[in-house]
């Protein structure tokens, strides 16, 4: 029996008995949670929300929402490959049939490099292209031009009441006056540099087709035509000239 005045705990240890302990920690808890959060506390709730979604998609090792690395710069793609062999042939058979062709390098063979090669078959195909003897593409163009102008006025629209019947020929027959300036023409614009085969066979076929039509609608013009295939007759007696 404890003296009077006394107590039962003298060293004041009863707040540490457990149960008295966890009873605080529930009342505690239980008025936090009918306790509503200020501004306050939901701004920094925010702030702290932010900052964690910054870390976790931001430069933190081994995060999940890591950002990918920028990417590299493009490499400089390989050039494409060449096949030597097939270049080879086809210089092979241009000079086959083309024998007066001039080499630009030395003869070219599988152990030279591609640029040489594919060099060469340039120069082969720009000796064809702007072959001297064969159709001028520029003396073909203006001939045509001359005969779509003289057909135009002749059937469609001539408000000037030109008569240009026969311009085409004229201009063909008068051909060595404006051959200098097309080629001047065309060395200036670059454009008989070369001509691909494809455009050769156009504007051959081209010309072929409005010779023979100016031919079949102008008399003079199938007579001038019908004496220049004819073959020269040389008569016996000059053949000592």
């Amino acid at each position: 029996m404890s003296l009077p005045g006394t107590s039962d705990d003298p060293l004041e240890l009863g707040d540490l008995n457990p149960e008295l302990i966890q009873a605080r920690i529930d009342a505690r808890d239980t008025g936090k949670k009918g306790k509503e959060p200020t501004q306050l506390e939901r701004d920094k709730e925010a702030r702290l929300a932010q900052k964690e979604a910054r870390l976790n998609t931001g430069a933190a090792p081994g995060a999940k929402g890591k950002q990918p690395p920028p990417s590299a710069p493009p490499t400089t793609p390989l050039p494409p490959q060449v096949n030597k062999s097939l270049l080879l042939d086809k210089i092979a058979a241009y000079r086959e049939r083309f024998p007066h062709l001039k080499k630009r390098n030395n003869n070219v063979t599988a152990k030279s490099t591609a640029d040489e090669i594919l060099d060469e078959l340039h120069y082969c195909e720009l000796q064809l292209g702007s072959a001297n003897g064969g159709p001028n593409i520029g003396a073909t163009v203006l001939y045509g031009t001359m005969v779509g102008i003289e057909r135009f006025t002749d059937d469609y629209w001539n408000p000037l009441g030109l008569r240009l019947t026969g311009l085409g020929t004229v201009a063909q027959q008068n051909m060595a006056e404006f051959q200098p300036i097309i080629d001047e023409l065309m060395i200036k614009h670059n454009a008989g540099a070369y001509t691909s085969p494809e455009w050769r066979l156009a504007l051959a076929i081209g010309a072929t087709v409005v010779t023979v039509h100016a031919a079949n609608s102008n008399p003079e013009m199938a007579r001038a035509v019908k004496s220049m295939n004819q073959a020269v007759n040389v008569p016996k007696n000059a053949k000592d000239l």
